[in-house]
């Protein structure tokens, strides 16, 4: 995506509400190589600086119909890559779909639980 926007190392993408942190023990390692072991007041003085330094302007607000659809462009552009259909990839505009998606939360904890055990 930063390379998308044509941002630059000092620039930061942030996604709101998406997997937890403990996906991604590699990246946490790495971070944690890079900055120093994490405290409390550490991450709230890197939070302080990421989000509370910077000027509205900074924020690039892509809940406007251009920009959704912009980014819709680049994700049927990367997606389709993997095998995605154009369909299916019209189908996650739709509410309905992010809802059947919800629906299958437990049994996909239960898969994995079980492929745990294994």
């Amino acid at each position: 995506m930063a390379r998308f926007l044509d941002l630059g190392p000092k620039d930061n993408v942030v996604t709101i509400a998406t997997d937890g942190f403990d996906r991604y023990p590699s990246v946490l390692a790495d971070l944690e190589k890079r900055r120093g072991p994490f405290t409390d007041g550490g991450l709230k003085d890197t939070f302080g600086t990421i989000f509370r330094s910077g000027a509205t302007g900074d924020v690039l607000d892509v809940r406007s119909p251009e920009q959704k659809n912009r980014l819709f462009g680049y994700k049927a552009e990367v997606w389709s890559t993997f095998g995605y259909s154009h369909s299916y990839l019209e189908g996650m505009k739709s509410q309905s779909f992010w809802e059947d998606e919800f629906h299958k939360i437990t049994g996909v904890d239960e898969a994995l639980a079980r492929a745990r055990r294994l």
